[in-house]
């Protein structure tokens, strides 16, 4: 089985489409340090600025910089799933641990050591994740952590990055105009498959990226 010790979530939401997509980032201790490196090399004043997919890329070089060095991150130094999914902002949490569930169970990642840090927002509160955390019995050995500070769990500003990059992806699929990003870099061998649920009432689909 494949063995990560972390994974960090966010997800980019697509009010008019009514789509909201998820990234999960899988890795290991010494990524953390990779990211604060990348951010600092990018001119942003860690802890006190972080990474925002939000921020103007047009007149922020450094945001720019900054996602493009979190992206090659990403394509080389972690495993990445991607859930989409309709929006729903009560349901956000179960979408997520219902979709990092299936994502474990495709992939035969073991839990035993998996930390889930999800950023802020994802769930009302840390006792409504763990609530609903009890739900999902293949999560029950993952130690979950559900109102993150993305200044401080800088994994997450990856999430994010992820999360908006695959966004445009499918907003330009759901409006028909096209767009390409490569999170992969060079050499890296990664490939996107796309699962969707056997179950129609289950309206789940989630990129895979390996």
């Amino acid at each position: 089985m494949k063995l990560f010790n972390q994974c960090y979530v966010d997800e980019s939401i697509y009010d008019t489409l009514g789509v909201v997509v998820t990234a999960f980032i899988f890795s290991n201790s010494d990524f953390e340090p990779l990211v604060t490196s990348a951010l600092m090399e990018a001119g942003i004043d860690t802890p006190r600025e972080e990474y925002k997919s939000s921020a103007r890329m047009d007149t922020d070089h450094r945001m720019r910089d900054a996602r493009d060095m979190l992206l090659r991150l990403a394509g080389s130094k972690a495993n990445i799933a991607v859930f989409f999914g309709p929006f729903d902002r009560p349901r956000l949490g179960r979408q997520a641990l219902q979709a990092v569930q299936s994502v474990l169970l495709r992939n035969a990642i073991d839990t035993s050591a998996l930390s889930l840090y999800f950023d802020q927002e994802i769930f009302p509160s840390q006792g409504e994740a763990e609530r609903l955390h009890s739900v999902f019995h293949y999560l029950a050995d993952c130690r979950i952590h559900a109102v993150e500070d993305s200044r401080i769990r800088v994994g997450i500003q990856v999430a994010d990055a992820v999360a908006h990059s695959f966004g445009q992806i499918i907003k330009a699929a759901l409006t028909g105009k096209a767009k390409t990003i490569d999170i992969s870099g060079p050499d890296t061998g990664y490939t996107c498959l796309l699962y969707t649920s056997p179950s129609p009432r289950d309206h789940l689909a989630h990129l895979v990226c390996r």
